[in-house]
């Protein structure tokens, strides 16, 4: 409870008082029993000896919260068992004049002293808020007796200031007088309202140290909300139960009977996104191209979603989407997130779950029926409108799992859906996650939708998920009761698998390409433990060998004998998921019902009498369930795999068992088919595949369009899946793909997933690249070149060279930025060393990559892009090479001074560097083009711009998101003929901008299309050698530009731009 007896105070100061403990060391009482602010005043709580406090904030006079002080203690006022007894405060207010009862108050008056002790008071009363309105005062009324003044006070409410008013367990205010005694004889209190405390700046920097989750404004206690503030209690412990604990694929907790999962807080890794194709140049002009331009790497997830309030995430199989979505669950509910998603903490968490909807046929639910479709056990205790109430105040987080699990058919349903939702409910921060492919690009753009994808493994992340799953492993292997000798032997044995296995993915490019995922990493973490580090080279071996793990060596490793009394080999253990497992695949299902499977392990005992003499289904399917490892309960009656790629490896088993391949080749257009269509080809023999293949080329020929194009895509990604095929089909496959080859790669949502065939599609791109020479389409080569850093591998490394060295500017530049996917060494000695570095810039994304630099000559560019601790010390050698730089997601880079003896350096572009506030290191400099693209948030602050006076060259400038209306620079900025402004917001003077760039002849504006509904002209009109471009986004609204007609034809052009 928050009106806790064990909170109430007594504070000896200038005056005798009373005060409320806030945390075990923070102290809320009246400013005039304090006195002065530099005194020292003494705190006790009943049954505790006094503690000498400092005071840390007083309220200033003339203001709200006037009369109210915090004290600090020197030490804790009450043990360590009472203050994890303190609930979180709810603070309270009223908006209405009706009278409240159940008001009280609890302090330490003079008229309780007995003997030579002073005793609490507690005054229970009627709140009258329409009482001193106009004085801005709380006052309750004694609904007993007025009390007998005692002789040493004037009021017998003496010594009760600084004590906290409650109604029923909402904090009202602080006690600071008798109110109006002449008038009201003693019978009433007067208090400074909880709302003037959390109003006044200087109460919330004072106390933001210990309590840094205080709420922007108290709750209505006369509305709904009091009931709601109660419930969001009940509905934060059932996230943190619900979503609080993860499953790492490999450890015990995470399956077995107990399935605890490991604590999501130490256990979470932050993943990597970056923007999805179309939402690339997001900070700088619509339409812009990478080619000459700043280089975005992936930063991490938080920062990607910042600023963002709806995003469409888009990840492959096991990236962690699902643990991203429990993560902000948990965080928000908790107000746990850091400051870069500090908007959302202590929004209300409402994840949806598709597969659960879909299951319960129900894609359009209202928002009363959210909690209960996500299996919340709280769900019928919701206030009635309490999910409304969340969603229209803006507090919602809408959390959208899985739009891949519901079939292509009835996702326009969903979309319908959500439009609806989002049109009543505008307010509302969204994440939706999907696998890459599932959806076309620009599905959810009219909503508003920003597209981001997670990002693979990379190394140092990789590395970090190894070390925490082995620190996770030994824990599992220790009991408390081991001596230190045990402990030492199994922490070096873990030890070693740990580094044997770093030592092994950083030797090999193949194996390392196999870790790109945590759910693939954490699978080859558990085979090396189990094998000794004998690891193998191929995603289906990976599945493969894990299920073995899981299916027969754990529990005979372990010598635990199965509770069921069935004792079941691995085959027939694999017979049985894999009925499970089909039946799902065919009702397009990822949860299933008990009963269901059930039914399919009875049709599959008929054919295993040896596990069908041991138990009934029913006792099989306890079997599976507590002992496998592979399915859990959702509930009491539903179940699921515990991930959705070993229901699609063991349904693919079932269908390459029953050759069910007219049944599979229908459903190659369905992006929820495409692994298990692949997984069956990884499954089958070579005439098998054949057939396979011949039946997917045939489906080729009878379709067209769209179609056809994502008919072909799947043939070409089941290539990696056919180690062994005649080479007449293989030949067919990728003569088919050839025909198609040059509309993919001009198809802006399809052509990243080429890089699925694998090493097979080299040599086609190397046609494509050799046909098309220097007429070669600008984005068709762009995209060669990354769809080559996807594939990887000694083919594609040996193609980026040519390339890189064959003339065409465009396909060099494209080949720069492709290093982060090979050898460091084999890149610069075969790429880089090979290229006309003037083509293009060279993108760093490790800091190991940095020795390669010294061997080439200069000159050239440089873009790092999401460099992990970044020291710019470490890159001054760079001086008197770089001519251009990009620095864009540096975590690390706190000020430009390296730059200083750059003398080189024409062309700077800077992005996404949080910590950057001054750009004076850049004084002096002989930059000509100046590039600064970021969220407001995260720019260069305060006069950060006047630094452009003293860029003596400066003639090409592009700002993202600066407002000039308050901007007066020391002098004016002659030389700077080119300026682009990006994300211009409303009212924005620009004429101004003629008085800082008077030799301006380019202007190109693009206006923020959440935050610009108008562009006003009029002002530069007048300027002959001026010439404007408007762009506009093609999804967001349409932009009224002011003063249009009063420039001539070839001084302004205004366009439409895809983003």
């Amino acid at each position: 409870m928050t009106s806790s007896a064990e909170r109430v105070a007594w504070v000896q100061g200038r005056v005798q008082g009373s005060g409320y403990l806030l945390t075990a060391r923070v102290v809320l009482t009246a400013a005039h029993v304090v006195g002065e602010a530099e005194r020292t005043c003494h705190v006790a709580v009943p049954g505790s000896r006094a503690v000498e406090c400092r005071v840390v904030w007083l309220a200033s006079r003339g203001t709200d919260a006037q009369d109210t002080a915090l004290l600090l203690a020197g030490e804790d006022l009450v043990g360590p068992d009472t203050a994890a007894r303190f609930a979180p405060l709810d603070w309270g207010r009223t908006d209405s004049v009706q009278p409240l009862r159940n008001c009280h108050a609890t302090g330490f008056p003079l008229r309780g002293r007995h003997s030579r002790r002073t005793d609490s008071e507690q005054l229970a009363g009627t709140f009258l808020p329409g009482t001193s309105l106009v004085a801005g005062r709380y006052v309750l009324a004694d609904d007993h007796h007025v009390p007998v003044t005692v002789p040493a006070a004037a009021s017998p409410w003496a010594g009760m200031s600084g004590a906290a008013l409650f109604h029923q367990d909402f904090l009202m205010g602080v006690v600071v007088a008798d109110h109006r005694p002449g008038v009201h004889g003693h019978s009433r209190i007067e208090a400074v309202p909880a709302a003037a405390l959390l109003g006044d700046p200087g109460f919330r920097q004072a106390v933001a140290e210990y309590l840094p989750d205080l709420p922007p404004q108290p709750v209505d206690v006369a509305s709904d909300a009091v009931h709601d503030r109660r419930f969001e209690r009940a509905y934060a412990a059932a996230i943190g139960v619900d979503y609080g604990r993860i499953r790492i694929f490999g450890l015990r907790q995470s399956t077995g009977p107990t399935r605890g999962g490991w604590a999501l807080d130490t256990a979470y890794l932050s993943l990597e996104a970056r923007p999805a194709t179309r939402a690339a140049a997001a900070f700088g002009p619509p339409g812009a191209r990478a080619f000459g331009g700043l280089t975005t790497g992936p930063q991490r997830v938080e920062r990607v979603l910042s600023g963002r309030s709806r995003v469409l995430l888009r990840g492959q199989a096991g990236s962690g989407k699902t643990t991203l979505v429990q993560w902000l669950a948990v965080r928000a509910m908790v107000g746990g997130l850091g400051e870069e998603l500090a908007e959302l903490n202590h929004r209300i968490p409402l994840v949806l779950q598709l597969r659960k909807l879909f299951r319960r046929g129900n894609l359009q639910p209202r928002p009363e029926e959210f909690l209960d479709l996500d299996g919340r056990m709280c769900a019928e205790q919701q206030p009635s409108g309490w999910a409304h109430r969340v969603l229209g105040s803006g507090r919602a987080l809408l959390l959208i799992d899985g739009l891949d699990e519901v079939p292509a058919a009835q996702r326009e349903e969903v979309l319908e859906w959500l439009d609806n939702l989002l049109r009543h409910y505008p307010r509302v921060w969204t994440l939706a996650t999907v696998r890459p492919s599932a959806v076309p690009p620009g599905w959810l753009d009219h909503l508003g939708f920003e597209e981001l994808s997670l990002c693979g493994l990379g190394e140092e992340d990789r590395d970090r998920f190894i070390e925490r799953w082995h620190r996770a492993s030994l824990q599992e292997t220790l009991s408390p009761d081991d001596p230190p000798a045990e402990v030492a032997r199994q922490t070096a044995l873990v030890e070693r698998d740990r580094d044997d296995l770093t030592r092994a993915l950083a030797g090999s490019s193949d194996l390392s390409q196999l870790t790109d995922s945590p759910l693939l990493c954490a699978m080859i973490c558990a085979l090396n433990r189990e094998s000794h580090g004998v690891l193998p080279s191929h995603r289906m071996e990976i599945y493969r060998d894990a299920l073995t793990m899981m299916l027969a060596r754990r529990d005979q490793s372990r010598r635990i004998p199965s509770p069921e009394r069935l004792q079941l080999s691995e085959a027939e253990q694999l017979a049985m998921l894999r009925r499970i497992a089909h039946w799902l695949v065919r009702n397009n299902q990822v949860e299933g019902g008990h009963q269901d499977a059930v039914s399919q392990l009875e049709r599959a005992l008929r054919d295993l009498p040896n596990a069908a003499r041991q138990g009934d289904a029913e006792a099989a399917y306890l079997h599976l369930l507590n002992r496998s490892g592979l399915i859990t309960e959702t509930s009491v009656q539903t179940f699921q795999f515990i991930h959705r790629t070993f229901q699609d490896y063991l349904a693919a088993m079932e269908i390459q068992e029953e050759r069910d391949f007219g049944m599979l080749v229908g459903h190659a257009a369905d992006e929820r088919w495409g692994d298990v269509i692949r997984m069956t080809m990884g499954h089958c023999g070579r005439r098998d595949r054949a057939e396979l293949f011949e039946r997917i080329l045939a489906e080729v020929g009878r379709t067209s369009g769209e179609r056809k194009s994502d008919v072909v895509l799947l043939a070409a990604g089941c290539l990696p899946y056919a180690p062994e095929l005649d080479r007449s089909v293989r030949e067919s496959v990728l003569e088919c793909c050839r025909e198609q080859l040059t509309d993919l790669l001009a198809d802006p949502t399809r052509w990243r997933q080429l890089a699925s065939a694998g090493e097979d599609l080299v040599p086609l791109l190397r046609e494509v690249a050799l046909r098309g020479g220097q007429e070669l389409d600008l984005d068709v080569a762009w995209r060669m070149t990354f769809l080559l850093g996807s594939i990887g591998g000694g083919a594609a490394l040996d193609l980026l060279a040519e390339l890189a060295d064959g003339g065409v500017g465009i396909l060099t530049a494209g080949a720069l930025c492709q290093w982060r996917h090979f050898d460091e060494r084999q890149f610069a000695s075969r790429v880089l060393a090979r290229a006309d570095l003037s083509c293009g810039t060279i993108v760093i994304t490790s800091r190991s990559q940095l020795h390669a630099l010294r061997a080439l000559q200069p000159p050239w560019g440089l873009d790092l892009a999401g460099v992990k601790g970044f020291d710019g010390a470490e890159w001054a050698f760079l001086g008197e090479s770089v001519e251009s730089l990009g620095l864009s997601g540096l975590d690390g880079l706190r000020d430009l001074s390296f730059l200083r003896g750059w003398t080189r350096l024409r062309k700077l572009r800077l992005s996404s560097c949080p910590s950057l506030l001054d750009l004076e290191p850049l004084r002096g400099l002989p930059l000509a083009d100046l590039t600064i693209v970021d969220r407001p948030d995260r720019r260069p602050r305060g006069r950060s711009l006047d630094i452009l006076t003293q860029l003596p060259q400066l003639t090409e400038l592009l700002l993202s998101g600066y407002e000039f209306t308050d901007w007066t620079p020391p002098s004016a900025i002659p030389t700077v003929t080119d300026v682009h402004l990006s994300y211009v917001a409303d009212g924005q003077p620009l004429g101004r901008l003629l008085e800082v760039f008077p030799g301006m002849e380019s202007l190109r504006l693009y206006p923020d299309p959440t935050g610009c509904s108008v562009i006003d002209l009029r002002e530069l009109s007048d300027t002959p050698q001026l010439r404007v471009r408007v762009g506009q986004d093609q999804d967001g609204p349409r932009i009224t530009v002011v003063g249009a007609e009063l420039f001539p034809p070839e001084r302004l052009t205004i366009t439409v731009d895809p983003l």
